[in-house]
């Protein structure tokens, strides 16, 4: 899985970051293993593309996560896991999550037992 970093991200914006980064690759590796359809990693994105109108990247980001906290809220729903700092996912830079898409658009399968450790080592 790519590295999603959040450092560029302004100081109240971090727990937002950290969140969003850990939902999309989630939702990445979920899609990857195709146990769940490929919004995320649509090729080009062309459904979003097709409807978003002027939604940027960030407005995907949480409609993913909002339609995976329907069966796991936990750790999907910002408002359960973040409480009142979900609302400082609005103060997420574009440039940032656009570049978060693009790096796990161009990701591949991964084996299961790295991404475990990889988690396990994140703070």
């Amino acid at each position: 899985m790519p590295d999603l970093p959040i450092q560029a991200l302004d100081s109240t914006a971090q727990d937002a970051g950290r969140w969003a980064s850990a939902v999309l690759a989630s939702l990445a590796r979920e899609e990857q293993l195709e146990r769940r359809p490929r919004r995320l990693l649509e090729p080009d994105q062309a459904t979003w593309r097709r409807f978003r109108g002027r939604l940027g990247d960030a407005a995907l980001l949480e409609l993913l996560a909002e339609d995976a906290a329907v069966v796991a809220p936990v750790p999907f729903d910002a408002r359960t896991v973040l409480g009142a700092e979900a609302g400082r996912l609005s103060r997420l830079r574009a440039d940032i999550v656009a570049g978060w898409f693009a790096a796990l658009a161009g990701s591949s399968p991964t084996d299961t037992t790295p991404y475990v450790r990889e988690q396990a080592q994140r703070r």
